[in-house]
């Protein structure tokens, strides 16, 4: 394994990219809407130096980002998400805003890196230490279409294998229910604890209510 994962995901997302590309791609309709197959909304590692130096590497795995936004065109939103980069890299940084989602994550990640499981912590700062990807890097809508994100699943499983190969995390965290289940047929996946939690978005769930399940879920993970 490379000592610059970040090089290696890079050199991995330019042919994720050209296989977009070159698919023979219907463009699906979410919501009465289209994403183009040329989309390509990147992840990864947020900070190489600080993953590497944490005691736990965690990657976070989410279903897909979500581009749209009412106040803009469909085109605008997917131009945009792709021109900005990494948007979880650009909040840790001070580049853009937080959202519920990054104070979600900061929060599991906390909780796991400090062994704290009692008291909420939403430091955006530990993000630096933790790898985050989603499994469609197209991006969707508000709502996750799920018969197009199994699609994507079984077309993309052996990219998805090897982007979390180069991450090489110690543990996977899935956001949201019904992650874990769709990642059960890639490789990398098989030897490595997989948990899943709720979605760190999700409105309906307390910060205890979250950190209660994760810790259930770190307590039944086989490591």
């Amino acid at each position: 394994m490379s000592n610059n994962r970040s090089a290696e995901l890079e050199k991995l997302f330019d042919e994720w990219r050209k296989r977009h590309i070159s698919e023979d791609y219907s463009n699906d309709k979410i919501s009465k809407n289209k994403i183009s197959k040329n989309n390509f909304i990147p992840d990864g590692i947020i900070d190489e130096a600080s993953y590497m130096q944490s005691p736990k590497k965690i990657l976070f795995i989410a279903k897909e980002a979500a581009c749209l936004k009412e106040e803009n065109t469909i085109e605008k939103n997917f131009e945009t998400a792709q021109n900005d980069g990494f948007w979880c890299r650009r909040v840790v940084l001070g580049e853009e805003g937080g959202t519920r989602f990054s104070s979600g994550l900061a929060l599991l990640a906390n909780a796991i890196l400090n062994e704290n499981f009692e008291t909420p912590e939403k430091d955006i700062s530990a993000l630096r230490y933790v790898a985050f990807m989603n499994i469609n890097k197209r991006g969707g809508f508000t709502s996750c279409q799920t018969d197009r994100l199994d699609t994507y699943v079984e077309k993309y499983k052996d990219l998805i294998d090897r982007e979390i190969k180069i991450i090489s995390p110690d543990i996977i965290v899935c956001c949201g229910m019904g992650v874990r289940g769709r990642l059960s047929g890639v490789d990398s996946c098989k030897s490595l604890p997989v948990l899943e939690v709720y979605h760190p978005s999700a409105r309906y769930k307390t910060d205890t209510d979250r950190l209660k399940k994760l810790e259930d879920e770190l307590k039944n993970a086989q490591f």
